[in-house]
């Protein structure tokens, strides 16, 4: 479901929006919400099954960390690179 080249591009202005893309499904972000180093949003995935995804994530430098939560089952770390 997520991997190397997978993106997510956050515009902290408000309101906060951005674009993500995991694999070759492109999706909006939904609901996202940005507070200090953490942002939070929804997404909904259709690759390789249509899925909610919720996600959660602190910036600390360059280095991002957090959880995505699989329709309320699946709690699955990801972390990644400030571009």
């Amino acid at each position: 479901m997520w991997g190397d080249g997978d993106t997510l591009d956050l515009v902290t202005d408000e309101p906060p929006r951005g674009t993500m893309s995991t694999g070759d499904a492109p999706t909006d972000p939904l609901d996202v919400a940005v507070d200090g180093d953490s942002a939070t949003w929804r997404a909904q995935v259709t690759q390789p099954m249509p899925l909610m995804v919720e996600f959660s994530a602190t910036a600390d430098g360059d280095q991002v960390a957090g959880i995505a939560t699989v329709q309320s089952f699946f709690k699955i770390p990801f972390d990644g690179k400030r571009r």
